[in-house]
């Protein structure tokens, strides 16, 4: 592996990247980055902060207020990848712990608020803007959103598809409330389920609507690896349950996606890949690498009709995706 920058440059990134993460997404969740032309810091702790952003140059002092400068904008921007990183602080700050006895690494949890913020602004630039174009042509009524988040697709379906029935279920109660928030009450049909509990959340969704005369369209962000335990024969029954209960309805899936390791160990300076197969390793998930996915589509009674490849990473002849998109249709 070769890298542009020295041993000491790499060290201080490194060290840097520890510290400017929960400033960063600490800052977004209180809504720093949205507020007026300029920062005015009401107390010690925002001056000291403060302080160290203009210090590394993503914001510029003017006598007593800051504003952001044209770096920190690009910065600020994407601060829901922080924000996804930091959900996932108490895996590290408690390694001491897990390594005294692994068991303990079952009482922690990624911090769920924390994490549907950042997931929603990340994936709407990444995932759910190439989706939509994705959709442009494809006949359906109703939406399920599979593990809905904050409702931010289904909001995004809603202004871009404004005559299509909402619906949306999650494990937890905090996305509920959030899907809520965002869509209003009336707009959106939710249940709180988990998605392997397929019967529940299916049987729920042919109440309310009728698979014989609308088409229903599911979507399942990062769902797959969310239960999968690395198991692609728990993904391909996954499958086969939804389409034996619901038989005309239509998939689309994202998918952040393991790059094969020559290919990863060559480009660390271009992905963060690395960390997310640490911290979801960590908590219990498993993301599948682009032929186990292949391997999934071939054994699922779904063709994948339409497809995007995000974020390509290469080395020599090899490519490998860091995310997919795929529009799923029955085969039959």
């Amino acid at each position: 592996m070769k890298t542009n920058i020295n041993l000491r440059q790499e060290i201080i990134t490194l060290i840097r990247g520890y510290f400017l993460t929960p400033v960063i997404a600490n800052l977004a969740k209180n809504n720093f980055f949205n507020k007026k032309k300029f920062l005015s810091a009401e107390n010690y702790s925002e001056k000291i902060l403060f302080d160290y952003l203009e210090k590394l140059g993503y914001l510029k002092k003017f006598k007593t207020k800051f504003k952001i400068s044209k770096r920190g904008k690009k910065i600020f921007s994407r601060s829901g990848s922080f924000n996804i990183v930091n959900s996932y602080r108490d895996y590290l700050f408690n390694l001491d712990k897990i390594l005294e006895n692994p068991k303990n690494l079952n009482k922690i949890n990624c911090d769920r608020k924390e994490n549907v913020l950042g997931s929603g602004s990340t994936n709407y630039r990444k995932f759910f803007k190439p989706a939509l174009n994705l959709l442009k042509n494809t006949d359906f009524d109703v939406i399920h959103d599979l593990g809905c988040g904050d409702g931010n697709f289904l909001k995004n379906i809603n202004s871009k598809f404004k005559s299509k029935k909402l619906s949306g279920s999650d494990l937890s109660k905090v996305s509920i409330v959030e899907t809520k928030k965002n869509l209003g009450p009336k707009n959106v049909s939710l249940i709180k389920s988990n998605a392997l509990d397929v019967k529940k959340w299916v049987s729920w969704l042919i109440k309310k609507y009728n698979p014989k005369k609308q088409i229903i369209l599911i979507s399942m962000w990062f769902i797959v690896h969310e239960i999968s335990k690395k198991d692609v024969f728990k993904i391909i029954n996954f499958f086969k349950q939804i389409n034996k209960k619901i038989p005309n309805a239509k998939i689309i899936i994202g998918e952040i996606v393991e790059p094969e390791k020559k290919i990863l160990e060559n480009n660390i300076l271009n992905t963060i890949m690395p960390e997310y197969i640490l911290f979801h390793q960590m908590s219990g998930q498993g993301i599948f690498n682009f032929n186990e996915l292949k391997f999934i589509l071939k054994n699922i009674p779904y063709k994948c009709s339409k497809k995007i490849q995000i974020d390509n990473i290469k080395y020599k002849n090899r490519e490998n995706p860091s995310g997919i998109v795929w529009l799923l249709e029955p085969k039959n």
